[in-house]
């Protein structure tokens, strides 16, 4: 049995804002669970009907194997923390930390050692004597992760936790929150709309638009298979080239022709998948690493060379250094469309023109669309 489960959620606020739209989510037992997703999208708003501080307009939701939609918020051994923290402001910081696991307390258990142990770890053991209202707003956000740990419900919700914190901290709270889930299996459900957060901490991602859930699935498979270009482009790290077309076959294999007179051979083991979609409009999907260039007509590597030979002319028009990867911006000379790749050891200046070289192998066939359908994950049984 799941330990929360969500069935056909409906929720209408004033003015016809359709905020969910039949969300049905399964959260397994001692699974951290990110919902992740643009501003809009529902996440929070999914998060308020579990906690019982929004009432669905149908639906029905299950914590473990009682339905709670019915019951106020404190008989659901939840615990939450917002995005906007909430501390009682005439309270020390260790007070605000027991407060809410006072009720919980078991027999010879020792909350104060607790609090302290969790408050060191988000260094704000020294704040324990001070009230909210002297705290910065990233000190009252750690405050509020070391009073949900310090409690540690049945089932834990946190809103967009680390929002305020700075960069370092945020790295380390992300990685206390992960060891302490899994050291107690604690059950969670995490939202954010940052896509790398949402692929360092979680078990599983559900991606939401609109109101709705458009995949639930590991990091792996829901990077390495998105079920639509939605999914693909949100939880992309860079700029992700989406290029419509049309297909063609030849001899017995798919050939891809772009708008711009640009034709590549499709990988053999698209074949199924493509005949059974049965249409001739497609868009393929490119991240960074699908895309390498050299500043000769000739592929980076003779592997490449193999796989497909057609080279696009192209010019650099802008770097973007992360800390961790040069990321390469190119723009085509015959039309001007944008293209991003991995610099590859030599980084050309800007102005500098060279060539792009695809690799199929690492693009994703879409329906045409926003919301167009992964057709290798659809079609290809």
């Amino acid at each position: 049995m799941p330990a929360l489960s969500l069935h056909d959620i409906q929720k209408t606020f004033p003015k016809n804002i359709q905020a969910l739209r039949g969300v049905c989510l399964e959260v397994r037992d001692g699974e951290l669970l990110v919902l992740a997703g643009p501003s809009g999208c529902g996440k929070t708003t999914t998060l308020r009907v579990i906690a019982g501080l929004e009432t669905p307009d149908s639906g029905e939701v299950h914590i473990a194997d009682r339905r709670v939609d019915g019951l106020p918020p404190r008989d659901r051994d939840v615990a939450m923390i917002f995005q906007n923290q909430v501390l009682f402001p005439h309270m020390s910081v260790l007070r605000n930390l027991l407060f809410p696991s006072r009720p919980r307390q078991t027999a010879g258990e020792d909350l104060t050692d607790k609090a302290q142990s969790f408050a060191r770890e988000l260094e704000i053991g020294h704040l324990l004597d001070r009230k909210p209202e002297e705290l910065s707003g990233g000190e009252r956000q750690r405050v509020a992760l070391a009073r949900l740990l310090t409690r540690g419900a049945g089932c834990n919700l946190l809103d967009e936790p680390l929002a305020h914190l700075d960069p370092l901290l945020r790295w380390q709270a992300l990685s206390l929150i992960k060891s302490w889930q899994r050291r107690f299996q604690a059950t969670m459900v995490y939202v954010t709309h940052d896509q790398r957060e949402a692929l360092t901490i979680a078990d599983r991602i559900g991606v939401m638009r609109d109101g709705q859930l458009h995949q639930v699935d590991s990091p792996q498979k829901i990077f390495g298979s998105p079920r639509n270009r939605f999914v693909m482009e949100f939880l992309s790290p860079t700029q992700t080239a989406f290029i419509p077309g049309r297909l063609e076959q030849a001899a017995g294999s798919w050939i891809f022709h772009d708008a711009s007179k640009l034709s590549w051979p499709l990988p053999p083991e698209w074949k199924t998948a493509l005949e059974r979609y049965g249409k001739s409009e497609i868009v393929l999907g490119l991240r960074p690493s699908a895309v390498r260039y050299s500043l000769s007509e000739k592929p980076p590597t003779s592997t490449d060379q193999e796989k497909q030979s057609t080279a696009i002319p192209a010019r650099v028009v802008g770097h973007e250094f992360t800390g961790e990867q040069m990321y390469m911006q190119w723009e085509a000379i015959s039309d001007s469309r944008r293209w991003t790749t991995f610099a590859n050891g030599e980084t050309p200046s800007i102005g500098s023109t060279g060539f792009l070289h695809i690799d199929l192998d690492e693009a994703i066939p879409f329906a045409p669309g926003p919301l167009g359908m992964n057709l290798l994950s659809v079609h290809a049984r």
